[in-house]
């Protein structure tokens, strides 16, 4: 699928963005300097044209945008990462709401599809961004997220600055889902950020519900990298259970 049927389809991207940056990102979002001089999570090998060929899934791979004297550069990371987007329309069964944005399986590809779609905060409520690994769907049915649950992080929308706090968690989240940074990152999943009417909602999806101590490891670090208060809204749901505090 070309471009232009993407466009027609994901309406939340700028596709102008991929065209203007000739597929690589120049003004990276948020703390970018600092965030690079962490990347020990990076495979600093170059990489050769039939790796990207191999690592494709047919996806729209944002890698595929930039120029091939560029993609020696490219920093890879452990795994490819595949974005999509719900929309939440009216009589349609859910599975036929979410679409598939991009796939990416670098820091540059990151943000290029990063700085093409428009940030959480300007979604319609009820709709949803959700990063996944590759091979894992986006939904509780999925093989791999059956016995698996959620982290959920609130954002009141009474305070003024919600708008800006949901677009820094899911950067930060985001930030940290890609680069591996969780003790446990076989265990994580996904992550998700919902706009919604009372309170808009960060997730990060787990493997499995019952290891109790690596879903607690998982939230430990979770508040501390969001910068949460003890008092603040966070819970762990089983997909299968009720919802549990930390």
């Amino acid at each position: 699928m070309d471009l232009e049927s993407y466009s027609k389809r994901f309406p939340v991207i700028n596709f102008d963005n991929f065209k203007k940056s000739n597929g690589y990102c120049v003004t990276m979002p948020g703390n970018c300097e600092e965030a690079l001089e962490d990347l020990d999570q990076l495979i600093k090998t170059s990489l050769k044209e039939n790796e990207f060929t191999r690592r494709r899934r047919n996806h729209l791979m944002i890698e595929d945008f930039v120029k091939y004297p560029l993609k020696p550069s490219l920093q890879s990371l452990e795994n490819t990462f595949v974005m999509w987007y719900l929309e939440r329309p009216k009589n349609r069964e859910w599975k036929d709401c979410v679409k598939e944005v991009g796939a990416f399986q670098t820091l540059q590809g990151f943000f290029i599809l990063y700085n093409a779609v428009s940030p959480p905060s300007h979604l319609r409520n009820g709709h949803d961004y959700m990063l996944f690994k590759e091979g894992v769907k986006p939904m509780w049915e999925d093989e791999k997220n059956r016995k698996g649950g959620r982290w959920r992080v609130s954002v009141d929308v009474q305070r003024k600055e919600y708008l800006v706090r949901t677009d820094s968690y899911w950067y930060e989240l985001a930030m940290a889902f890609i680069r591996g940074i969780f003790t446990d990152d076989d265990n994580v999943l996904g992550i998700v950020v919902n706009r919604r009417i009372k309170a808009d909602k960060i997730s990060v999806w787990t493997r499995d519900a019952k290891n109790k101590a690596t879903n607690a490891r998982i939230g430990r670090e979770l508040r501390a990298l969001l910068d949460i208060p003890t008092s603040g809204n966070m819970l762990y749901t089983p997909h299968s259970v009720q919802e549990e505090g930390l």
